[in-house]
């Protein structure tokens, strides 16, 4: 790095050398014994006159280069095969020359030079103004300095701070350093990148405050006074939620610090930021699948305890009473299946159940080739226990329409089924529609499916069913609240 300089071409130069005045010269011993006192304290050292041209080289420097030194005698030295391709060399030569007649300036500059046979050597030069006992400039001194320590330590610190600065990337973790006292505030790259902020913004302690969610804000406050006042355990650590700009939403952060403190006060805080809102998005959606699969597991349980009862007083036969409770817990399995993957969050993509999907995986499978099944409904999501209650209304309905309905398969009927369902306010309506099977015989005691369909209406879903009998069949009329049903 260049400490002086203005810049100066070669041409400029050149004409500034030939006008300059001739100085006093000291006789030749003595600059000979100069020129082996500054060979002991620097790498190479080199003599110029008063106009910058080469008077001595160090004869270490020209054997390593393979130069003559005499050939090279009052040469200017930027014209030195050492400086030839090094402009920033020759500016800062050319500046330090032209200002050795105004007073002791100097410059350093850095260079690397290239020994046959060796290593390459970076160097640190030092050009500075040697004047007489009148104050008149007399020569330069031209030394250097091999760096090649300095180098490699700089290298090394270079790499380490490069592999750092990947780790923290990589681990998508902020870095920060806080001094209580003036309130300065320093942040690496990606802390910034976390926070949502601009590269060129300065973050301050105010800033960042404002940015933290108000609820957050009480507690973040508190742990930091409790970390930064001894005898307190002076390490911060907390999750707390900010201000996200570029996403316009509250995001999580985990932060550690560690307090330093000098004479009993606090005076930096250095620690690390991570950003954790998938994580704490997870672990919120996994508290309501908890949440739902007790709720499910606990609903079907209540609905298998009554339906084994009423089943046990409505069937002949133990044969007869297993085949009707192996084909309603068939159907409530049917519509697990559907909508396991939504209470699981096995496929993100489908976070609900479909109407019409329940339809087809409960009565579908009921309807012959001589039945004829309508469908009319607009796309609506299903919630996992409407699902389930739905699925077991269906059940009792496809089961009663294929005994004694529509979907009778008796070998003459040909009856049709229309399925309707619309969301009305705040209410859920579904209608069911049976046409063209066997004359309607006159309606007794109500059965086991009769009375499942209004436990299930009335208890879970806090609705209404209306049944109705005509000649050409059974209407349905089923109206439930749509948050018991609606996704």
């Amino acid at each position: 790095m260049l400490r002086v300089l203005e810049e100066n071409s070669p041409q400029q130069f050149s004409v500034a050398a030939q006008r300059a005045t001739p100085a006093h010269n000291d006789c030749a011993e003595e600059r000979s014994r100069n020129a082996q006192i500054i060979s002991h304290l620097a790498t190479f050292a080199l003599m110029l006159d008063e106009r910058g041209r080469l008077s001595t080289m160090d004869p270490r420097l020209a054997e390593w280069l393979g130069l003559a030194p005499e050939a090279w005698r009052g040469t200017p030295v930027w014209e030195l095969p050492l400086f030839a391709k090094e402009p920033a060399a020759q500016s800062a030569l050319m500046g330090a020359i032209l200002e050795g007649e105004r007073g002791r300036r100097t410059a350093q500059f850095e260079t690397t030079i290239n020994p046959a046979g060796a290593q390459p050597m970076p160097l640190l030069w030092h050009i500075g103004a040697v004047y007489d006992r009148h104050h008149r400039l007399s020569e330069f001194v031209l030394s250097a300095k091999d760096i090649t320590g300095q180098e490699k330590v700089r290298r090394a610190l270079a790499r380490s701070n490069a592999l750092l600065d990947s780790a923290l990337n990589a681990g998508r973790l902020g870095v920060y350093e806080f001094y209580p006292a003036t309130e300065d505030v320093f942040w690496s790259g990606t802390l910034r990148k976390i926070w949502g902020l601009d590269p060129s913004e300065q973050p301050t302690a105010s800033t960042i405050f404002d940015l933290i969610h108000p609820d957050d804000r009480g507690a973040h406050f508190a742990d930091l006074q409790r970390a930064m006042t001894p005898p307190g355990p002076g390490i911060h650590t907390m999750d707390l939620r900010f201000w996200h700009r570029p996403s316009q939403s509250y995001r999580w952060i985990h932060t550690d610090g560690e307090v330093t403190f000098r004479n009993g006060q606090p005076e930096r805080i250095i620690g690390i930021v991570v950003d954790i809102t998938d994580k704490r998005r997870s672990e919120e959606q996994r508290e309501i699948l908890i949440h739902e699969l007790n709720h499910r597991v606990k609903n079907i349980f209540g609905i298998l305890h009554g339906m084994v009862g009423m089943t046990a007083r409505t069937s002949d036969t133990p044969d007869a009473m297993a085949e009707a409770l192996r084909a309603r817990i068939s159907s409530m399995a049917r519509a697990h299946d559907i909508i396991r993957p939504a209470i699981t969050l096995e496929d993100v993509r489908r976070p609900s159940v479909d109407m019409r999907d329940l339809i087809e995986a409960v009565v579908r499978p009921h309807i012959g080739e001589q039945h004829t099944l309508t469908l009319d409904g607009a796309p609506f999501d299903l919630r996992a226990h409407g699902t389930t209650s739905l699925a077991l209304l269906l059940h009792e309905l496809t089961t009663n329409a294929s005994k004694y309905g529509a979907l009778c398969n008796d070998g003459v009927t040909q009856g049709q089924l229309a399925i309707g369902w619309r969301r009305q306010a705040d209410r859920f309506k579904l209608h069911w529609t049976e046409t063209g099977g066997p004359p309607v015989a006159s309606v007794g005691s109500a059965g086991f499916g009769s009375k499942l369909i209004e436990l299930t209406v009335r208890q879970n879903l806090k609705g209404t069913v209306d049944r109705r009998w005509s000649a050409d069949g059974l209407t349905v009329h089923i109206d439930v609240p749509l948050k018991r049903v609606s996704a």
